[in-house]
């Protein structure tokens, strides 16, 4: 669905609300990666005119980290493969109403929290969110190329 279909979805003027739902929707992919979960609105959002979406090229550090880096690829291929769990999602939404309860995310925008995820470390970890995070999604799309090569 578009940005514009989600707001209608929740009773939202698309007009107002379409790009409110698209920063919650960067916000949530954000989550995804901190939480180690293919990110979700790479694959479940389109465009209304289902031309390039061009997530993450506006902002200098995100195309520095996920498209100069081609993770991107990565990341859209196993967002549209994996096969996503209530559990996951259900933990999606508690880091979501974490962070807006903690006031966070509505002062920082959708670029600063990927900007956290691209230097912040879990307390259990010597690697980034976003490191640790594309290194479960590499193991992923390689366990999903093998399954593929297995079939053939």
């Amino acid at each position: 669905m578009t940005y514009g279909q989600y707001a209608s979805a929740i009773g939202r003027d698309p007009a107002v609300y379409g790009l409110a739902v698209g920063k919650a929707m960067h916000a949530i992919g954000a989550l995804c990666v901190i939480r180690q979960v293919p990110v979700a609105p790479l694959f479940w959002v389109r465009r209304a005119d289902d031309g390039y979406r061009g997530i993450f090229e506006s902002d200098a550090r995100e195309r520095q980290y996920i498209v100069d880096s081609n993770d991107i690829e990565a990341m859209y291929v196993v967002s549209r493969e994996y096969h996503y769990t209530k559990a996951e999602f259900a933990g999606i939404e508690t880091a979501l109403r974490t962070s807006l309860a903690s006031g966070n995310v509505s002062k920082w925008s959708p670029h600063q929290i990927w900007h956290l995820t691209f230097v912040s470390c879990p307390k259990d970890s010597a690697l980034t969110y976003y490191e640790r995070a594309m290194q479960r999604y590499r193991e992923l799309l390689n366990d999903m190329k093998s399954h593929r090569n297995v079939r053939k």
